[in-house]
């Protein structure tokens, strides 16, 4: 079956998070490689993921990733309600990053270990 991937971001008006980040991530973890575009209404080609980004007003963060297959799907959201929730996260990293070795290590290094 093939799927059509979206992902749907928002914001709050001011935020610094970009979209080359946002593709960079994809990319590392997708064999399906995003592409920045705009002002285009037409049908994406076969493999490139559909990115949304909106900023405004003091939306914390939402995130949402769309799989849509033929007659179903599925979906995965996450919604921060305080800057703090990523605070945290900005502390288990810097802890989990002391000692270590100069490198890249993302998000998922920490999670994951």
């Amino acid at each position: 079956m093939q799927w059509k991937i979206k992902s749907l971001l928002l914001h709050f008006l001011l935020s610094c998070f970009t979209l080359k980040r946002i593709f960079s991530s994809i990319s590392k973890y997708t064999a399906k490689k995003p592409a920045p575009r705009t002002g285009f209404y037409k049908k994406r080609e076969k493999y490139e993921i559909g990115i949304s980004a909106v900023r405004g007003g003091n939306i914390v963060g939402e995130h949402e990733v769309i799989f849509a297959g033929l007659d179903e799907v599925i979906e995965f959201r996450h919604t921060a309600y305080s800057k703090g929730v990523f605070a945290k996260g900005a502390v288990q990293a810097a802890k989990y990053m002391a000692g270590k070795p100069a490198g890249f290590y993302d998000m998922g290094d920490v999670v994951c270990g």
